[in-house]
């Protein structure tokens, strides 16, 4: 940490005008990975970084049980319309991926 920096942890909140920003700590794919969820526009957006990707998620450098666990819990969870911009490749949505996402096939129907 740098002499005056306040480390972001989970449940950091901040607004700016109409937007508000909430952090999560997803770790798993790093230690101190974590997704920021973005309020106030037409649809939620979520900031993924490498904990999931459009049809995959990140490896377990850390802890893949982590890693799988903060996806379902943390993010899984969110309103199906919420927008996901991974690290990597497209966006996606939360929907999208409880209907495809073969790490996820208990959201999965038949």
């Amino acid at each position: 940490v740098f002499d005056g920096a306040t480390p972001i942890r989970e449940g950091f909140e901040h607004s700016i005008g109409g937007l508000s920003l909430t952090a999560l700590h997803t770790h798993g794919h790093s230690v101190c990975g974590m997704t920021f969820l973005i309020k106030g526009l037409e649809r939620m957006v979520a900031i993924t970084g490498d904990a999931i990707f459009a049809g995959s998620m990140g490896g377990g450098m850390v802890s893949y049980e982590d890693a799988l666990r903060n996806n379902r819990e943390k993010i899984m969870t969110l309103p199906d319309d919420t927008v996901l911009c991974p690290g990597h490749g497209p966006m996606t949505t939360v929907g999208e991926e409880k209907a495809h996402n073969p790490f996820f096939p208990e959201f999965q129907e038949g």
